[in-house]
C-alpha cells in the first residue's frame, strides 16, 4: 500500500507516517517499496517474522518497568 494511502485515515502528516514506516523498516518488521521512503510504491509488514519477536522482546523489559511504575503511581493516588 502506498504511503499516502496508509496516511489517509490518520490525523498526522505524511512526513510523520513516513517516520513511523522508517522505524518499522529499521526494526526489520516493515519493508519499504522500491522507491525508498515516501515513495508511492508498496510498503509491507512482514508477518510472523523473527524480527517482530526480537523487536517486541527488546522492548518488553522497558514497558514492564513503565507499567509497574504506573501501577505504583495509581496505587499511591488511590490511598
Amino acid at each position: 500500500m502506498s504511503v499516502s494511502l496508509l496516511a489517509e485515515p490518520f490525523k498526522m502528516s505524511l512526513a510523520a507516517v513516513v517516520q513511523h514506516l522508517q522505524i518499522l523498516e529499521e526494526s526489520g518488521i516493515g519493508e519499504d517499496g522500491e522507491g525508498g521512503p515516501g515513495a508511492e510504491l508498496p510498503n509491507r509488514i512482514r508477518g510472523g517474522s523473527t524480527a517482530q519477536q526480537n523487536w517486541i522482546g527488546a522492548r518488553r523489559p522497558e514497558w514492564a518497568r513503565r507499567l509497574d511504575r504506573l501501577e505504583d503511581i495509581l496505587t499511591e493516588k488511590g490511598k
